[in-house]
Order: structure tokens, then C-alpha cells, then sequence
């Protein structure tokens, strides 16, 4: 029996071809055939050989019989996107393969020989957000096995990945793996919910559709973006009597992060690993927006037991924590320190521990209100204190209107209400909107309170008089700047912080009189100069 078919204009995925031409000859339970892809006027790939099967009208026990393939395949420029047609997690694949192959065997010993050689590759990976690009890489074919010496790609926000191994593929649908990974900043995520590059060394192993991943990594430069962080409203009870005298005086008062994925590899990963976290790595949710920075945590992760176990410490070494539980007031606060503890739980329950502090400054000195969060990520508890000490009802005025409750009903009342208000909102919109797009690590818009000395009267400030604009951003790696500017006039201040070592940090700091008055840093002496500058060496120390 003989036959031939020709297809005209055949469509792969998004691409359409001149013709696939096929022609065979079946006789003594042996299939020879051709097949020929052509596209202008080229060959691009031709398979040719014997399929040893029982092809009779009446029922057989076998199609297939004893070791039925013996084919081999030549292509000269084969798109990727027909190799990878069975590929559904990668879209919008461009770059084309080289080789001369044989196969031979049954399905699940199957055998082969040869070389090939992947050219300009590109993909698009719905999954991940990430598109990756300069895909090239070549594989020596021996028995089931297909050998990489090094295959590249990088991704087309920056960074590189380089795979070296083995695969076997003695099972075409459920291939082994036995691949060292190197990762160079590679950014390998970029959703809506994370932005992050990888770098370290690993070993991929197990099959396609369990996959073992082991190695030692740091995630950095990016944004993991959790809405509900630190999110359950711990509303204070406004039953103080101070409180609602502030109330009355306004006249308001009345009236699984292991989501599913959809291609079985991603689907079933386990992950066996050292994870190390920085720099300009930021924890950002509705409240929140920290850095965070961590060495040596321990992640034991199984996708398709929806499991993910972790140890370790993580540092807090700045951000702001937005203060919303007296609604409908908001405070932005500036984190000084803080840690998320990781213990092993199941069920990813990390022990908090933050301290985010209000910063002003009244006509009898500066006032700081800290708020400390701790517990557990899932029962938060709250505590205020202040410096200096004062009632209860009255730290909660300042991080409501930035002033104290028996203040609260003088001419400006309303002016305050307004303006912390205002920046609230402000700035948590224009956080989301520049941080990480343009660039900057941190912003935050913050009332300082109080009139400095020199300052216009209050009858002659604007909204912004008692405001400062501060920024923050990677200059290098390990190289940290932050301006603050008063939005009202004056002296900017300008911190440097250079990590030079693992263990040593040298820090330079230029602010105004003002900042360390306020601060407390210079109580009681008489400094002329409206600036300071400061140079500060630190010095860490592991147990």
C-alpha cells in the first residue's frame, strides 16, 4: 500500500507555512514514510524512516510491535514553536533548530543519537510574567540521554541563566533530569504580585512532572506584593473620653500563596533550598513597605502538597508601616527596625516584630510616637509607647491628626485634619505608582508637625509647610541613598549606606539643625550652622 498528502499552507500555533508533504509505502508490517516541511522553498526539516507495525483492518493485540521506530530527522532552521507544539505554558516562541537525529526504540526506551543546536530562541512565559530571549544552546544525543554542555538564555529584563546536564528522554512525555543551574541576576519573575531577579547555583532533578529543585539562592531587586500583609483591621476602640472630645470638637462625629499553575512541572515543584534575601528586595501590601534582608533561610517547599516550610530570620532594616487603625484618620510611619521570624510551622505563621515610629515637634519639644507590631503574622498584637511618656489618649491623637488631644480644638484643627488626611492618601498612591517603575526603592510623604524656628507664622503656612518628601534608592549593589526635603523650605538631609564587606556597613549622614534637634541628638547645646554631617562605621556580628 502507498500513499501521499500533501497540506497547503498549514498553521502552527500562529504561524502558516507553504506545505508539509508526506509520502508512505506500508507492506510486511513495516511503514516507511517521508515527511517534508517546506516553507520558502526551503526544506526546513525532513523525517524519514520505519515504523515496524501491524496496520491489518481486524482487531490485534499490538500496533506497535517489538522496538518499532527507526527514524531519523535533519532540519535546517525548524521553528521552535513546532519542536515545542506539546509545550503549552510558553507562548509567542520564535528562534529555530539545527539537527541530525536518529530515534529508534519503543515508547518508554526509546533511543537516540546525534546532535542539535537551538539559534536565537525566544519564549514568552505566561506563568512567570517573563519573556525570555538569546536562548542558544547545543545537546549531544547517546542512548536515552541527550547531553548539554552549556544552553543560555537570558531574560529581557536583565540577567542570565546557564543549564549543563543531562536529561534523559527515555519517556518523551515525563523526561528525567539531572541539570546544574547557574543564575546571574536573572530576573526571573515579573507578575503583578512579584518582581524578582535570582542568583546562586542549583541542581534540577527528578522528572518533568516532579521536579527537584536543590541549591543556594538570594532573590533580589524587586517587589513581593502580599495585599492582605499585616491587613486585619485591629480597629482601637474610640471609647476614651479624650477621644471623643477630639471627635466632638471636628463636628464628624454621627451618622495559597502557592497559587495553581497550569503546566505540571511548575504544578508538582519541590523545592529543597538555602534562600538568601537582598539587597533592594521590598515587601509591599496596603499597609506596608519594607526591605527586607535575610541570609541563610531554609525552604522546603512541595507545590502539590500545597506545603511550603521555612526557617530563618529576616530583617527589616527600613520601609514605612501606614497606621490606620482609628478610621477614618491614617499616619504614615517610618519603620526603624523590625524582623519576620520564620519557625518551621506548616502552616507559614512567621513571628513579627516591627517598630515604626511618628516623628514631631511641639513648642515643648520633640515628640516621638513608636508603634510596635508583634506576634504573629496571622494575630498581630499592638502596642504604642512614647518619648516622652504621655497618656494613651494622646499618642493616639498625634498619629491621628499629629497633635496632642488637648490641642485638638485650637483654629488649625481642621488645617491638621485635612493634611494628614491628605498625605496619607497621597503618598500611598504615589508609592504604588513610582517605586520599582522609576526606579526608587522608597518614597514616603510624612508631616512633621510643630513650626520650625524661623518659619513663617501658622496663620501663613500652607498644607505642605510641616511636610518632607523622602526618597530612597540602589545606587549599586550594596550601595543605599535616601534624600529628605522639606516641602516648605530648607536644608535637604542625605544618607549613604555602603555595605563593603558581609559584616561591615559605612554609613554618612548631612542633616539639618532642625532633624537633630528633633531627634534629640543635640539637646541643649547651641549649634549655629543650620547643617550636620555625620560618619558612622558598623560592625556585625553573628552568634
Amino acid at each position: 500500500m502507498r500513499g501521499a498528502a500533501h497540506v497547503h499552507s498549514p498553521v502552527f500555533r500562529t504561524t502558516e507555512y507553504d506545505s508539509l508533504e508526506a509520502r508512505f509505502d506500508y507492506s510486511g508490517q513495516r511503514l516507511n514514510g517521508e515527511l517534508i516541511l517546506l516553507d520558502a522553498n526551503r526544506r526546513l526539516a525532513v523525517a524519514r524512516g520505519e515504523v515496524r507495525t501491524d496496520l491489518a483492518l481486524r482487531g490485534v493485540e499490538r500496533r506497535l510491535l517489538e522496538d518499532p521506530f527507526d527514524i531519523e530527522i535533519r532540519a535546517d532552521s525548524l521553528p521552535l514553536e513546532l519542536v515545542l507544539l506539546p509545550v503549552r505554558s510558553l507562548e509567542e516562541i520564535d528562534g529555530w533548530l539545527e539537527a541530525a537525529m536518529t530515534v529508534s526504540g519503543a515508547p518508554g526506551s526509546l533511543q537516540y543519537g546525534g546532535n542539535a543546536r537551538v539559534v536565537g530562541g525566544t519564549a514568552w512565559v505566561p506563568d512567570l510574567g517573563v519573556r525570555y530571549r538569546a536562548v542558544e544552546g547545543s545537546a549531544r544525543f547517546r542512548g536515552s540521554e541527550a547531553r548539554i554542555d552549556a544552553f543560555q538564555m537570558a531574560s529581557r529584563l536583565g540577567g542570565t541563566a546557564t543549564l549543563s546536564g543531562t536529561i534523559d528522554f527515555a519517556s518523551i512525555t515525563d523526561p528525567i533530569f539531572d541539570l546544574d543551574l547557574l543564575a546571574e541576576r536573572m530576573h526571573a519573575i515579573d507578575r503583578r504580585d512579584m518582581t524578582v531577579a535570582v542568583e546562586g547555583r542549583g541542581h534540577l532533578g527528578g522528572r518533568y512532572r516532579a521536579p527537584i529543585l536543590e541549591g543556594r539562592f538570594r532573590i533580589r531587586d524587586g517587589d513581593i506584593r502580599q495585599d492582605e500583609f499585616l491587613r486585619e483591621r485591629q480597629v482601637i476602640d474610640l471609647g476614651d473620653p479624650s477621644i471623643y472630645s477630639l471627635i466632638d470638637t471636628t463636628g464628624l462625629a454621627g451618622p495559597g500563596q502557592l497559587g495553581r499553575f497550569r503546566n505540571p512541572f511548575m504544578r508538582n515543584l519541590q523545592v529543597d533550598a538555602v534562600i538568601d534575601l537582598g539587597p533592594n528586595l521590598w515587601l509591599r501590601s496596603d499597609v506596608l513597605g519594607v526591605e527586607m534582608v535575610g541570609e541563610g533561610l531554609t525552604v522546603d517547599m512541595d507545590r502539590a502538597l500545597e506545603s511550603l516550610v521555612m526557617v530563618g530570620t529576616v530583617e527589616l532594616p527600613r520601609g514605612t508601616y501606614r497606621f490606620d487603625r482609628l478610621p477614618p484618620y491614617s499616619q504614615q510611619l517610618r519603620i526603624t527596625q523590625g524582623t519576620i521570624q520564620f519557625v518551621g510551622n506548616p502552616d507559614l505563621n512567621p513571628n513579627i516584630a516591627i517598630t515604626a515610629e511618628y516623628r514631631t515637634r511641639t513648642r515643648d519639644g520633640p515628640v516621638v510616637v513608636s508603634t510596635h507590631i508583634g506576634g504573629t503574622l496571622r494575630a498581630t498584637e499592638l502596642t504604642l509607647s512614647s518619648n516622652p511618656p504621655m497618656s494613651d489618649s494622646n499618642q493616639l491623637c498625634f498619629l491621628a491628626i499629629g497633635a496632642p488631644c488637648y490641642g485638638s480644638a485650637d483654629q488649625r484643627f481642621g488645617e491638621r485634619l485635612v493634611q494628614e488626611s491628605v498625605l496619607g492618601t497621597l503618598s500611598s498612591g504615589l508609592s504604588s505608582a513610582l517605586v520599582g517603575s522609576s526606579g526608587l526603592s522608597y518614597f514616603n510623604l510624612r508631616s512633621v508637625g510643630g513650626t520650625r524656628e524661623g518659619a513663617p507664622g501658622a496663620e501663613g503656612q500652607s498644607l505642605f509647610d510641616n511636610t518632607e518628601l523622602e526618597l530612597g534608592w540602589y545606587a549599586g549593589e550594596e550601595l543605599f541613598f535616601a534624600v529628605t526635603q522639606p516641602l516648605g523650605g530648607g536644608v535637604p538631609s542625605a544618607t549613604m549606606e555602603w555595605r563593603f564587606t558581609e559584616n561591615w556597613t559605612l554609613e554618612a549622614r548631612a542633616q539639618n539643625r532642625f532633624d537633630q534637634q528633633q531627634y534629640g541628638l543635640f539637646r541643649g547645646t547651641n549649634i549655629a550652622n543650620d547643617q550636620t554631617f555625620g560618619l558612622f562605621l558598623f560592625r556585625q556580628w553573628t552568634f
